[in-house]
């Protein structure tokens, strides 16, 4: 009996004593695994937009690229599923019109729920997502400005085309530094003929829907004779149907204009 009354009173004793160890612990212990949950946590969530399907590769001989503006993967943020990913590698596939992140591996979002993307100071908008927008193009387009409620954009688009022409710089579209005109192979010297072809255009989105401008003309037929008035008028002033000036120069100037005026 008073061995087993020892070694009650030394359990006693033991308990006793690593009680006030724990007490000061269990503070660090749990902030530790507090943090632990919240890193993967965050972990799970930025693996979500990587979790979509490889991106596309085009496995033939073909001048020029795939992508809005280079071949290079640029870091950037994404509104994607409601969530901002930030420090993210990002491209846009400007063929099959989908926003490309890179990890180990290139791989496409799901189109559906990406809001938009800044690429290296970029925003490129989904008009689409949410039906935010009537007549929207499918795709990423470049926000270029806005202003009295309208906002301008660009849409580049690439398809693969073929034929035997030299296609590089102003005729491709962009300058490609690692362009071959022929390849050598077994049978000879053969010419490269595909190339992806570049096209770009502008759009207007005012009152929910969106408008392809092609030239100065369009852009004012979206406003009243008295309005479009004033900025034929205001144009003029400011030689902005001068030889030197773009219609991307036209429409931002005319943008502010409005901003300005409240027109």
């Amino acid at each position: 009996n008073l061995s087993r009354m020892g070694c009650k009173y030394m359990k006693r004793y033991i308990l006793l004593s690593v009680l006030p160890i724990l007490i000061t612990l269990s503070p660090s212990l749990f902030a530790q695994s507090a943090e632990r949950a919240a890193y993967a946590e965050a972990a799970a969530e930025k693996a979500l937009i990587y979790r979509g399907r490889l991106a596309p590769e085009y496995n033939f001989r073909c001048n020029g690229h795939c992508y809005v503006e280079s071949k290079e993967f640029k870091r950037g943020s994404v509104m994607y599923n409601g969530r901002l990913y930030e420090d993210v590698l990002l491209n846009i596939d400007a063929c099959s019109n989908l926003l490309l992140v890179k990890q180990v591996m290139s791989s496409a979002t799901v189109r559906d729920y990406v809001d938009y993307a800044v690429i290296d100071g970029r925003r490129y908008v989904n008009l689409n997502y949410q039906g935010r927008c009537e007549n929207a193009p499918e795709g990423f387009l470049e926000e270029i400005c806005k202003g009295g409620g309208l906002g301008f954009y660009s849409k580049v688009t690439k398809r693969i085309s073929s034929d035997d022409g030299y296609h590089n710089g102003e005729d491709i579209g962009y300058y490609d530094p690692d362009y071959l005109e022929y390849v050598t192979t077994p049978a000879g010297d053969m010419k490269v003929q595909r190339y992806f072809q570049y096209f770009k255009k502008y759009y207007v989105v005012k009152d929910g829907n969106a408008y392809m401008v092609r030239n100065r003309r369009a852009f004012l037929k979206l406003f009243d004779r008295h309005t479009a008035s004033r900025l034929r008028h205001y144009a003029n002033e400011r030689d902005l149907y001068g030889q030197y000036s773009t219609l991307e120069d036209y429409v931002k100037a005319l943008l502010s204009y409005i901003e300005e005026e409240k027109l």
